[in-house]
C-alpha cells in the first residue's frame, strides 16, 4: 500500500503540537504566579502563611494599589513574563516549513499567511504547490485506473459487458481545478500555446477542473438559446 504522504513530517507535527502545548502551560503558570517572596527564614515564613484557625495554607493576594510591608530578611520578586520568547515564532515557522516540504506546501499556504511576501511571490508559491498537487492527482488517477480495470474485468467475466466493444474501458479521471490568481495573463498564455500547438483545449479545461465535452455542449446549447 505504500506510505501515507504525511509520513516524513509526522514527527515534526508531533513536536510542533508539544511546543504549542508546553508554551501554553508556561504562559498560564506565569499569569497565575505573579510574585514570589524571598526570605532568609523559610521555616518561619511557612508557619506565617498558615491559617492559625485551620492550620491550612492561606492564599496570599496582592491587590491593585496596595502597599505591603515585608518582614526583615524578606523581599518580593516578580516572575519574568517572557512567554512566549522572541524566538518562539521564528522557530515554529521553521518547523512548519519542515512540515510542508514533504507535501509540497509552502509555509504561506500551510498557515494561510501571506503577510511577508508580495503578490508575485505568492503566485509563484501557488504555482509550485499546484505542480505538487498535479503529481499527486496523477498518482491517484493511476491507482483508480487499476481499480476500475480490475472491476471491469470482473464484470466482463460475469457476462455483463461485451469485451469486443472497442470503446469499453476508455475512461479519464477528472479532478477539481484551481482558480487563477491572474486569469487574464493565463488566458493570453493559453492563446499562445494554442497557436504554437503546445496545448489543447481539452487539456486546458482539464487543468481548470472542467470537462471539455460538457463545456462544448453547453456552448452549443447557449448559442441555440441566443439565436
Amino acid at each position: 500500500r505504500g506510505q501515507p504522504i504525511l509520513t516524513p513530517c509526522m514527527r515534526d507535527i508531533d513536536d510542533l503540537d508539544d511546543m504549542m502545548l508546553f508554551e501554553k502551560v508556561g504562559s498560564k503558570l506565569v499569569a497565575s504566579q505573579g510574585f514570589v517572596v524571598e526570605t532568609e527564614d523559610p521555616y518561619g515564613l511557612a508557619d506565617s502563611l498558615r491559617d492559625p484557625a485551620t492550620g491550612e495554607d492561606r492564599i496570599e493576594e496582592i491587590e491593585p494599589g496596595s502597599v505591603n510591608y515585608m518582614k526583615p530578611g524578606q523581599s518580593v520578586k516578580s516572575i519574568q513574563n517572557n512567554r512566549p520568547g522572541n524566538n518562539f515564532e521564528p522557530f515554529t515557522r521553521l518547523i512548519s516549513r519542515f512540515v510542508g516540504l514533504p507535501i509540497g506546501m509552502p509555509i504561506e499556504l500551510l498557515m494561510l499567511d501571506f503577510s511577508q511576501i508580495n503578490f508575485s511571490g505568492s503566485r509563484q508559491l501557488l504555482h509550485l504547490a499546484q505542480l505538487g498537487f498535479r503529481t499527486e492527482q496523477f498518482r491517484t488517477a493511476c491507482q483508480l485506473s487499476r481499480i476500475f480495470t480490475w472491476w471491469l474485468n470482473l464484470q466482463i467475466a460475469k457476462g455483463k459487458y461485451n469485451s469486443a466493444d472497442p470503446k469499453l474501458g476508455r475512461h479519464e479521471w477528472g479532478f477539481p481545478g484551481w482558480p487563477s490568481p491572474n486569469p487574464r495573463e493565463d488566458a493570453q498564455a493559453f492563446e499562445i500555446d494554442l497557436r504554437t500547438c503546445s496545448n489543447s483545449r481539452s487539456n486546458y479545461n482539464r487543468g481548470k477542473g472542467r470537462d471539455w465535452q460538457k463545456v462544448l455542449a453547453e456552448r452549443v446549447k447557449e448559442e441555440r438559446l441566443l439565436d
